[in-house]
């Protein structure tokens, strides 16, 4: 039997971020690597409950922070750039090379990290064993623009607000409050320690506002990171990619208050291999 999971902390540099890693192994580890993927407005510590069980079944987990959490940072690209879809996708699908020197990774993503982990598998299916998305499934772009649907457009309030000044105001004057606002919100059957908030947004580092105006101005189309030159392969990529070719599980709640349900039924649609949808009541 492995012994007690140990988490140490590391570095790993990819040529858009250098990212703090959290390791979480047993002394007998061994297998495919699983990497845990967090999103947004989180880090790695809501991953460690989670990391320690799989790491007591003897895999090594390792816990990556996005830019502007903890210790990671963007590196040659502004940090507004590098969070985008392609900037994160690149960043992540270099990550797990690293990572997977041996083999393949078992990649598990939430929000941001499920999306940017759908966008590994289509374009760098090789280095992924499985992908496990939490929340948010996956299509391919379209050639136009798309929006989402009514039922969603009043979930995704906080990306519109964060696409005006006082939604920057917001992350720089009452973050703790938004991210309880959103945490309850969002899972509603979830009740949190009053202090949770705070710890969380003590993790994030001084990129941590700039990272996600970053995210949600890209999404929505009011970014730069399109125009980057160092983007462009890794966009390409992700708006030629039609299939999801490992094996994939989705696992979203019923009463998910960011992304309606509906949102992630269509994904079996795109992936050829072995695939399961679970809706969590």
């Amino acid at each position: 039997m492995p012994g007690e999971p140990i988490a140490t902390r590391q570095r790993i540099g990819t040529s858009l971020v250098d990212f703090e890693v959290v390791s979480v192994e047993a002394e007998a580890a061994a297998g495919d690597p699983v990497l845990l993927v967090h999103g947004w407005p989180d880090g790695p510590a809501s991953w460690l409950p989670l990391a320690r069980h799989i790491a007591g079944h003897g895999l090594r987990v390792l816990v990556p922070a996005w830019p502007g959490v903890g210790g990671s940072a963007a590196v040659g690209v502004p940090v507004r750039d590098v969070a985008s879809q392609a900037g994160l996708v690149r960043a992540l699908t270099e990550l797990v090379a690293a990572i997977g020197v041996n083999g393949p990774v078992h990649l598990v993503g939430h929000d941001w990290g499920a999306l940017a982990s759908f966008g590994v598998a289509a374009t760098a299916p090789s280095t992924i064993a499985s992908l496990t998305a939490l929340g948010a499934g996956w299509s391919p772009r379209s050639a136009a623009a798309e929006l989402p649907a009514p039922e969603q457009l009043h979930m995704f309030w906080y990306q519109w607000l964060l696409n005006t000044p006082m939604g920057e105001r917001y992350l720089a004057t009452r973050r703790a409050e938004l991210v309880a606002h959103l945490w309850r919100q969002w899972s509603p059957e979830w009740h949190f320690e009053t202090g949770e908030p705070a710890r969380a947004v003590a993790a994030f580092g001084t990129d941590w506002a700039d990272a996600t105006i970053g995210y949600y101005r890209n999404r929505w189309w009011w970014g730069e990171a399109a125009s980057r030159e160092e983007l462009a392969g890794t966009d390409a990529a992700l708006t030629a990619a039609r299939r999801i070719t490992v094996p994939t599980q989705l696992i979203h709640g019923e009463r998910d208050g960011c992304f309606a349900l509906s949102t992630s039924r269509a994904t079996e649609r795109f992936v050829e291999a072995h695939y399961r949808h679970t809706a969590l009541p």
